[in-house]
């Protein structure tokens, strides 16, 4: 026998409205709460001519709030503030094995916010195995990608525990060619 088209109608908007009761009573208007146990929900719809349909939902317990990275540019970091990236980091701040290539102008391999965090690299312009910045964006948006966090250094990266591939395709002037970042583009598929 098949299950009828409102059947599955009614499950999902009855899943929809228990969610949203949750939600409201676990939240509520101020912000979340923090109770002894899990969210609880349950609801039963009567379909015609079949079995009730039953759902269950539970929510897990809020978690803390994330500590705030110690580095002393972190109060300047506004678009990690913004798109919430301490409570993401709750749930993990990356991995070394995570790596992450970087086809810029080249990466400062000594600087000391991205200590720790460089696997090989390539530079595409010069044709050879130092990816040196010689312009700064690079390194610029290697900090962005994995800085190191809580370190007392500068800022804090969206995935402070990654790995930076850095693959220079952009020369000193800011300008590239097309052949330069399709062989950088090559070589970091090749060896990340």
């Amino acid at each position: 026998m098949q299950t009828p088209p409102h059947r599955f109608l009614l499950a999902g908007g009855l899943l929809a409205a228990a969610t949203t009761a949750i939600g409201v009573g676990h939240f509520g208007s101020t912000g979340p709460t923090v109770e002894p146990t899990a969210a609880r929900a349950t609801a039963h719809v009567d379909a015609v001519g079949g079995k009730p349909i039953k759902v269950k939902i539970r929510t897990r317990q809020p978690l803390a709030e994330p500590a705030q990275p110690n580095d002393p540019l972190w109060g300047e970091s506004w678009s990690l503030a913004k798109v919430k990236a301490p409570a993401a980091w709750r749930v993990t701040t990356g991995a070394a094995n995570t790596i992450v290539a970087v086809l810029d102008t080249g990466v400062d391999g000594g600087h000391a916010d991205l200590e720790g965090s460089f696997v090989e690299g390539w530079d595409a312009v010069n044709e050879d195995a130092d990816p040196a910045d010689d312009h700064g964006h690079g390194t610029l948006v290697a900090g962005v990608i994995a800085a190191r966090a809580n370190n007392g250094v500068g800022s804090v990266g969206a995935c402070p525990r990654c790995s930076l591939m850095p693959v220079k395709v952009i020369g000193a002037n800011g300008a590239g060619s097309s052949a330069d970042i399709a062989e950088g583009i090559r070589w970091a598929a090749d060896h990340g």
